[in-house]
Parts: C-alpha cells; sequence; structure tokens
C-alpha cells in the first residue's frame, strides 16, 4: 500500500485516504493534458487525413486516452467507494481470527503473489513507458531525423523547436499514462489478492472443520468454527460486491480499449514498420493479462471453497 501511495503522490491523488483535496496541481495538470490531448489527436488526424502512417500513428493512442477516461471515473469519481474497500481490507486484517498463526499462514501464498505481482507492475509499466517514449527520440537523433514517439502533434512542422514542443507534450502524456496505469493496476492487485486471502482463510477453517468431524470434539468446538466460517464469508460476500460495483464499467471499456490499442498497434507494426508498436502491444497485453489471470485465480479459489465447503458439510 505504501509503494502504491508513493506512485499516486506523482498524479496527485490517494487511493486510500478518505478525506483528499483533489483540487491540487498535478491532478488537474494530468486531467488538462488528457482533455488537450482529445483536441490535438483529432485535429492531428483531420491535418494528415490523406498519410496512412500518421493517421495510424495517431489513432494508436486513443484507445489508452480512452482508458484513462474510464479510469478516471473508476478512482476518481467513484474514489469512496475505492476508499471503502480498503477499510474494509483493514477491517479484515484486524479480526481476531486472522491473527490465528494456522491462517496466517494459509495466506501467506497469496499475499507474497501480489507482492511480487505489485512490483513487477509497477517496474515493468515504467520500463515500458520510458522505452516507448524514448528510444524513437534516440533513433531519430543517430539517424539525424526528426522523430516523435506518437503521431499527434501540437505543431505540424519538422523543424526542431516543433519538435521539442510536440516531444514535451507527448512526454507529458506518457508519463499520466504510466503512473495512473501502474498505480491503478497494482491497487486492482492488491484488491484481488485481499479476495484470495479471504478464501484461503476460509479454506483454512474448512479444513481444521473437516479434521474436527474426524474427531471427538465438543459441539461448542464445533459451533465456535463455523461461527468464525460464517464471519469470513460473510465478510467476503460484502467485499466481492463493493468490488464488482467498482469495477464492472471499468472491466467492459478497459478491455474493450487496450484489445483496440493491440489491433492497432500491430497493424502500425506491419503496415510501416513502426517497430514501438511491438512494446505498445506488451504494454497493453501486460494490462489485459493481469484482468484475466487474477479472474481466473480468484475463480479457481472460489471453486475449490464450495467443493471443501460442501465436502465439511
Amino acid at each position: 500500500m505504501k509503494r502504491i501511495e508513493w506512485f499516486n503522490a506523482f498524479i496527485g491523488i490517494s487511493m486510500f485516504e478518505r478525506h483528499v483535496n483533489l483540487i491540487n496541481f498535478r491532478y488537474l495538470y494530468g486531467l488538462a493534458t488528457l482533455s488537450i490531448f482529445f483536441y490535438f489527436v483529432s485535429e492531428t488526424i483531420f491535418y494528415y487525413r490523406d498519410n496512412v502512417e500518421s493517421i495510424l500513428l495517431s489513432v494508436t493512442t486513443i484507445g489508452f486516452a480512452l482508458q484513462m477516461v474510464s479510469k478516471q471515473y473508476t478512482y476518481a469519481l467513484k474514489r469512496n467507494r475505492i476508499v471503502e474497500i480498503h477499510e474494509m481490507n483493514l477491517e479484515y486484517l484486524n479480526f481476531d481470527v486472522i491473527q490465528d498463526p494456522m491462517i496466517q499462514l494459509a495466506i501467506r501464498n497469496s499475499a507474497g503473489l501480489a507482492h511480487i505481482l505489485i512490483k513487477m507492475t509497477l517496474v515493468g509499466y515504467i520500463v515500458l513507458v520510458i522505452l516507448i517514449a524514448t528510444v524513437p527520440v534516440i533513433f531519430g537523433f543517430i539517424m539525424g531525423e526528426v522523430l516523435l514517439p506518437f503521431g499527434f502533434e501540437i505543431i505540424h512542422s519538422t523543424s526542431w523547436t516543433a519538435f521539442w514542443i510536440n516531444y514535451s507534450f507527448q512526454l507529458s502524456c506518457t508519463y499520466f499514462t504510466g503512473l495512473v496505469s501502474s498505480s491503478s493496476d497494482s491497487l486492482f492487485i492488491l484488491n484481488v489478492f485481499t479476495a484470495c486471502e479471504q478464501i484461503d482463510a476460509i479454506l483454512s477453517l474448512l479444513a481444521e472443520l473437516g479434521r474436527m468431524a474426524k474427531t471427538d470434539v465438543g459441539d461448542h468446538l464445533v459451533s465456535d468454527q463455523l461461527t468464525k466460517i460464517l464471519r469470513l464469508h460473510q465478510h467476503h460476500q460484502q467485499y466481492m460486491r463493493k468490488l464488482e460495483d467498482v469495477f464492472d464499467c471499468y472491466f467492459l471499456i478497459a478491455i474493450a480499449m487496450l484489445c483496440f490499442c493491440m489491433s492497432i498497434s500491430l497493424a502500425a507494426f506491419t503496415l510501416i514498420d513502426w517497430y514501438i508498436g511491438l512494446a505498445v502491444f506488451c504494454f497493453s497485453s501486460a494490462q489485459i493479462f493481469y484482468m484475466c489471470f487474477l479472474g481466473t485465480h480468484l475463480g479457481s479459489k472460489v471453486n475449490l471453497t464450495t467443493h471443501l465447503g460442501s465436502k465439511s458439510s
């Protein structure tokens, strides 16, 4: 959480604090950059309407921009619900039953995997964004050409002055997209793996209940075990309902836009040899991978819980 908040500080927003003033320079600067982008990308597409290469390089970025809009809706306009999920996480970690060494051991694997994936996301995304923003420029300097990472422009000119103005704006857009994607996807990983940890705790209690059923223990111990299971299950159901309420619309937009970006990037790579499109493709596919992998992982946990629950019954 501290690592995610460190990234959030660069974009002027907090995902964990309930009372945060979003009227600050960094956050408003990002929103202004996103708004200005839509104007200049539309104007660039119209200006180069007879140039397929320039149109492809401009259209590629629209998917990311629309995804940024969906992230603003989910993580800014719905920020109170994001904070509520965080508060439920803190409440869960403070349950007496969670302090049991057996449950701590059961949830350790999910916690460790979440830690690894979050570090990979934060580092991997930033490295990809840096490559996307710098490799074309470095290659252009070596070849003595004016070469921008993307097609949209503020000034339509091949002069070095126009290049630095256009590149500064593109760099600003890339910076905003990279940080928001790193922070939001890491938070999603954290929330989903918290749900997995909740299931791991329930599975541990169910396994213990099964052992109790095979031995002659008092009815009060079985009753206490059932109470613990029901309490954690109730909390998990409330938690999942909040997750679905927050992310249902986001998933629909994000996956559609990422698939659009992947398709256009591969088309640009094939038609105009835009090699940086491979990095854009990797950036898009990595985000889709997390959504699909985490959903499948959580679904397998739920199925296992259902199987053990029926077996214990």
